[in-house]
């Protein structure tokens, strides 16, 4: 009788040192959870700055293709409007040497 007691007894130890034991497994994995929520908290905030950023990002392309579009646009211009003044030019010089030749005795 004396045996079994003492065997109840450290049996009821080792439970309650099991006990202690799994309280702060608990408290480890709550901790852990916790943690868990706050990094995928974390990783949400950080994927919608990336989606914004691929937003600005594909707005800054459309509009860089708008720009070069213009830019294209206004050598264009450009090139016939400086073709344009070498023909008015070059006019000019064909009237004055007919106007000299005109003039020479």
């Amino acid at each position: 009788m004396l045996q079994i007691k003492s065997n109840c007894s450290k049996y009821l130890g080792e439970m309650n040192k099991l006990d202690a034991e799994m309280v702060g497994k608990t408290t480890s994995l709550s901790r852990m959870d916790a943690l868990l929520d706050q990094k995928d908290e974390a990783i949400g905030q950080l994927e919608q700055r990336l989606a914004h950023l691929r937003q600005e990002t594909q707005q800054i392309e459309k509009d860089r293709e708008h720009e070069d579009a213009e830019l294209s646009r206004l050598k264009s211009k450009h090139s016939r409007f400086e073709e344009a003044f070498g023909e008015g030019e070059q006019q000019f010089r064909n009237l004055l040497a007919d106007l000299r030749h005109e003039k020479l005795p």
